[in-house]
């Protein structure tokens, strides 16, 4: 799964880099907004149920085809009523075009479709099939978008890119399933229903909170500042955190959920698996985070064009925040495996009672005081999963603690040996703006890092490249037989 978010996310970046070079920022802001409603599709649709089959012990079948009835009506349900209140949304959410929000809205049934069968590719730990549906769903957007974008679709390449996204990932999804058991029909079971939902509702209203946080922003900067921030704010929080969010979310979230749900009754074990998960993901995320940071000017001009420097402010704030998610997103599956998801809720209601006063406070400094207000929020709930994760896994703080320090002191060394060396090279090219600059100042800063996480941890490093090793001489073994190794 790590494999495949990090093989995704250069497409992605160059994708990226083409749609902003062929498309304005504007464009971005349209989709953007409309998504601020619709990306809760797989929450309404879901309700919880991906996490409800993952976490059941009950028969695969009745649960599956149980969870499919749940999900395909409120899919139905929810279509219906995002077309019919569709000029009443677009009011709401502000710069958005009422036939582009509807062109998008067939979003939902493709969600309420794939989330039972992609819910048994996790149970059953098959996260090579995931990972290739995944991969494949990526590039169906970025190839559909941008042959769109150069034939002058506009906006609506973007439109287009997504629904062809959806449906390739449905169809790997469905065919990665054999069997279809989610469709064969079985007497009701109510006891199973009401387990299924009380559990999938815990993890909805989590979800929802979740996801209140996470884009309410993108909604108030649409509505106070115009489409054309959004495009600014959004492209700053997806260069800097999209690759987290996917590689917590997919990897951590994914893997380790139905992992730590095998082994939920052995709380020591889940506490090495859990320190050791947060220790690789912040070896990983903190050079690329800061790096970002202290090359966020130089990287903007020289990949998307000058046309998107005014977010480069606003992306140096989002890169502090790709450093504390790690702490925080690493909890929800020990939260969720723990039969614990209301946690999240706690969470989440604290978070955004943070955010929200601040973003109205800091409004006034623009996009960049919202992203403030944002990071300022989030350290908040990061410092808010720790406490509540000693409850299930005790003497886990003073572990984090040093853990986030060691790798915040080599993320600095970096910084400024990359700061160090801006004006000598600088002087060499002409300007730091530049590809043959942006590279040796990259590799400046991976040498300083590399080279003091080999002394510091050399270790967890050598682990990492034997597992590596290992993957790569048996790619024939399944993701079961790998995720055991690591747990144990």
């Amino acid at each position: 799964m790590g494999g495949a978010v990090f093989l995704v996310r250069p497409l992605t970046i160059v994708g990226t880099i083409a749609l902003a070079r062929l498309l304005d920022p504007a464009d971005f802001g349209q989709v953007a907004l409309a998504m601020v409603l619709l990306g809760t599709s797989y929450m309404f649709v879901g309700l919880g149920m991906t996490s409800a089959v993952v976490h059941s012990n009950e028969d695969r079948h009745q649960v599956a085809f149980q969870a499919f009835v749940v999900t395909f009506l409120s899919g139905i349900v929810l279509f219906a009523l995002f077309y019919a209140a569709a000029p009443w949304i677009v009011v709401q959410l502000g710069d958005v075009d009422l036939e582009l929000f509807r062109a998008l809205v067939p979003l939902v049934l493709l969600t309420g479709l794939m989330i039972v069968p992609d819910a048994l590719l996790q149970k059953s730990l098959r996260f090579g099939r995931v990972s290739i549906a995944k991969i494949v769903s990526e590039s169906s957007y970025f190839i559909v978008a941008i042959i769109l974008a150069l034939m002058g679709f506009g906006v609506w390449s973007l439109v287009y890119g997504r629904l062809a996204s959806a449906l390739v990932d449905l169809v790997l999804t469905w065919w990665f399933v054999p069997g279809w058991i989610w469709l064969k029909p079985l007497p009701w079971n109510w006891p199973l229903f009401r387990d299924l939902m009380s559990y999938g509702l815990r993890s909805t209203g989590a979800g929802i909170i979740t996801y209140f946080h996470t884009h309410w922003d993108d909604w108030f900067v649409g509505r106070r500042f115009g489409s054309q921030s959004l495009g600014y704010y959004s492209k700053a929080y997806d260069l800097s955190n999209s690759t987290l969010s996917r590689l917590t979310s997919n990897v951590i979230g994914s893997v380790f959920f139905p992992a730590y749900a095998k082994i939920r009754e052995d709380t020591e074990r889940m506490r090495r698996v859990y320190l050791r998960s947060l220790q690789v993901v912040m070896l990983v995320m903190t050079p690329l985070a800061l790096g970002l940071l202290v090359l966020a000017a130089e990287a903007i001009e020289v990949l998307l064009g000058a046309k998107w420097l005014p977010m480069t402010e606003t992306l140096q704030v989002y890169c502090i925040m790709a450093l504390m998610l790690p702490v925080s997103r690493n909890a929800v599956p020990v939260f969720q495996a723990a039969g614990r998801p209301q946690y999240n809720i706690y969470a989440g209601l604290l978070l955004s009672a943070v955010m929200v006063p601040m973003v109205f406070l800091l409004a006034p400094y623009g996009i960049v005081g919202v992203a403030a207000a944002v990071v300022t929020a989030h350290t908040v709930g990061a410092l808010t999963n720790v406490y509540l994760l000693t409850r299930i896994l005790p003497d886990t703080i003073r572990p984090t603690a040093s853990m986030s320090a060691l790798y915040l002191l080599l993320g600095g060394a970096m910084v400024l040996a990359v700061s160090l060396a801006k004006p000598v090279v600088g002087r060499a090219f002409g300007s730091t703006a530049s590809i043959p600059a942006l590279i040796i100042l990259i590799l400046v800063g991976a040498v300083v890092y590399c080279g003091l996480a080999l002394l510091t941890q050399r270790e967890l490093v050598m682990e990492l490249v034997d597992l590596l090793r290992t993957v790569l001489q048996r790619g024939d073994r399944s993701s079961a037989s790998v995720v055991k190794e690591v747990a144990g």
